[in-house]
């Protein structure tokens, strides 16, 4: 009589594999719907268009008719996206005891579900890491993420950098929120964007609490109110260990359909049961991009 053994039914070990990649990719903490838009896509690749507005209102004389202008379409950018992947196998003598089996597969099974998705916070972090740098992705104007001229779809250029590179301090906060407020848009008018969160690696956790958090001037011994704090004028502190740069900062703003994360295929667990050697194969795979369409969605500094 022929025996039967746990290895004859991956599709057993399958479905107990496919729960635990489930309840751990939902539990493993995630920091990019705080700097991203997060999108679906059913395509190989994605678009944004910039859109050129028609400008302010024309003062009208009397019996003079009404001038007329339209819109038209700005910088088109194109979200490429990739296939990560990543898989592990069990042999068929450790599927023959179970207990074992199960163990090892839910320890394999987690790992892998938590290198997948710390793949994807770096990749999404390294549109931080490269802002500043034409060496790698470019928007579409042709420009790094974040720096002095960005080209205007109406003329002229527009900048989200910090003038004068500068440490983390009251005063590069002041002046970025200040840089902010006079954000323009592809006509050069100045336009409503708000700031969101203040971004930082790491080394700077401590620092950047003191100076949104004290209630007046850190470092300073005049008896004057700390006005970032006063004013409620970054709503929230992101703290991101994959940022490599120690003390570059950014300052994300509400500026509509700018950073994006594209997800083209969630993350999918499958398995396959090898004819040669009767291993079982078990691999995770997911396809994503992340890009943006409006630089105005941040403005940062590389630090002094």
């Amino acid at each position: 009589m022929s025996e039967i053994t746990t290895g004859q039914f991956p599709e057993h070990l399958l479905a107990a594999v496919r729960i635990m990649a489930g309840e751990a990719y939902k539990a493993y903490p995630t920091l990019l719907p705080k700097m991203f838009k997060i999108e679906a896509s059913t395509r190989a690749s994605e678009e944004g268009v910039m859109m050129t507005g028609s400008g302010l209102g024309v003062n009208k004389a009397q019996g003079a008719p009404i001038a007329f202008s339209g819109i038209q379409q700005g910088f088109l950018k194109r979200f490429v996206h990739a296939t990560y992947s990543k898989g592990y196998a069990i042999t068929m003598e450790m599927l023959e005891d179970d207990q074992s089996a199960v163990k090892v597969s839910e320890l394999a099974t987690r790992d892998m579900v938590k290198r997948m998705a710390q793949t994807k916070e770096i990749i999404g972090a390294n549109i931080f890491n490269r802002a500043f740098s034409s060496s790698y992705q470019n928007g579409g104007d042709g420009k790094a993420l974040i720096v002095s001229d960005h080209p205007l779809g109406g003329g002229g250029t527009a900048s989200n950098v910090l003038a004068t590179a500068a440490d983390l301090s009251e005063a590069s906060l002041e002046q970025m929120l200040i840089d902010i407020a006079g954000i323009v848009d592809e006509n050069n008018i100045i336009t409503p964007v708000m700031p969101k969160a203040l971004l930082i690696p790491k080394e700077l956790r401590f620092e950047a609490t003191r100076l949104l958090e004290s209630m007046g001037r850190v470092q300073s011994s005049d008896n004057d109110v700390n006005a970032i704090k006063y004013l409620g004028a970054i709503p929230e502190l992101i703290v991101n260990p994959y940022l490599t740069d120690t003390d570059a900062f950014f300052i994300l703003t509400d500026a509509e359909n700018s950073l994006m994360h594209f997800e083209r295929r969630g993350l999918k667990m499958d398995s396959h049961n090898d004819f040669m050697t009767k291993n079982t194969l078990v691999s995770a795979i997911e396809s994503y991009s992340f890009g943006w369409v409006d630089w105005r969605g941040v403005v940062g500094t590389p630090g002094a």
